[in-house]
């Protein structure tokens, strides 16, 4: 698995579809996930520091799991991609034991925000899937991606 952060939230120019852009702690890759508009609203409102987002069934199933004795959130995983749509999972530490449960990228993304927890790619979402199609860049010298 490779750590992400939120490099931004965007529209894109030609189709006007929100996206995020996830990028590798290193720097070296770039991953953009589309989202829908709310999501993407609530994801920006989020990234500037706006914490509208806490008292929403989000905000308040994090504030849950914070607030329990032998539970917390550990972290977020971007790990598929069939038909067009992304697929990730929230992994949660209970009693010692690590759950996951299935969630769409928008919300485990806001939910990682939320709940202050690291978000990860898998090694071949990143290296392997995207490489040929061009939706995962890699950032090459002087700034450009290709």
């Amino acid at each position: 698995m490779i750590e992400v952060s939120l490099k931004c939230v965007m529209r894109e120019p030609l189709t006007g579809r929100c996206m995020i852009l996830l990028e590798s702690v290193s720097g070296l890759e770039v991953l953009p996930i589309p989202v829908g508009e709310e999501s993407a609203g609530t994801i920006h409102d989020c990234l500037c520091g706006h914490k509208a987002d806490s008292l929403n069934m989000l905000g308040i199933t994090a504030n849950v799991i914070a607030s329990l004795d032998n539970a917390f959130p550990e972290r977020v995983v971007i790990d598929g991609y069939e038909d067009g749509v992304f697929s990730s999972r929230v992994y949660i530490i209970v009693n010692g034991e690590e759950k996951s449960v299935d969630a769409r990228p928008s919300d485990a993304v806001r939910f990682a925000l939320l709940a202050n927890v690291p978000v990860y790619v898998t090694k071949r979402l990143l290296h392997e899937k995207f490489r040929d199609r061009k939706l995962c860049f890699e950032k090459r010298e002087g700034g450009c991606c290709g």
